[in-house]
């Protein structure tokens, strides 16, 4: 990128189009993002979804159109983008105190813990090409991410693949939220009487 052609102006003192400033954007953009996208992937984010939470892991809230404003991401597709970001839990959208007609968008803790992890993984991967542990140019895999992240912390609240004898996916429900529960059956000699052991009873009671 420091090495500049004379050949690429013309008579009139006018750089052709090639060297034009966009044109070396777009081609520094196209070999940054492969390695980025890639990472997007393994987090399901798209491009897009990952500008809005760049910008909010700055700012924690914005209004639509400051996040539009800042992430060039026209105010008709952002609603969109919202929505998803808002399904997936990283984001909230509430209506300003000030100004009703104003939506915040505001990142929620799943938002923040995704970027401690994202950061992490950033880290981790510039020391090992700094050190010579990985060569350039190398993307984020499914395979990678447990060298680079160790070991799962955990899987909670994710539906077995298969069903399995003797267990049953049950849920919990609560005023702040919900859990995905393994019920597990076990079939025992006994007397024929049925025992409720801790607060058992004031659960299905409540049930």
């Amino acid at each position: 990128m420091n090495d500049f052609d004379m050949n690429s102006i013309d008579p009139a003192g006018r750089a052709s189009f090639e060297a034009s400033l966009p044109m070396m954007l777009y081609r520094v953009l196209d070999a940054i993002m492969p390695a980025y996208r890639a990472l997007f992937a393994e987090y399901g984010l798209t491009e897009q979804q990952w500008r809005v939470l760049r910008t909010l892991w700055d700012n924690e809230s914005l209004s639509s159109t400051d996040v539009a404003a800042r992430t060039l991401i026209p105010a008709a597709s952002l609603v969109g983008v919202l929505d998803r970001l808002e399904r997936k839990g990283l984001i909230a959208r509430i209506r300003s105190v000030e100004d009703r007609r104003v939506v915040i968008a505001k990142l929620t803790a799943e938002g923040r813990a995704l970027e401690r992890q994202i950061a992490k993984v950033c880290r981790k991967m510039v020391k090992a090409f700094a050190l010579g542990e990985r060569e350039s140019g190398q993307t984020i895999s499914p395979e990678s991410l447990s060298d680079i992240l160790g070991v799962r912390k955990f899987n909670f609240g994710t539906a077995e693949q298969e069903n399995k004898v003797g267990q049953v996916t049950g849920l919990a429900w609560t005023s702040v939220g919900g859990e995905l529960l393994t019920v597990e059956v076990a079939s025992t000699r006994g007397k024929g009487r049925v025992v409720k052991t801790g607060s058992l009873g004031d659960v299905m009671q409540e049930s």
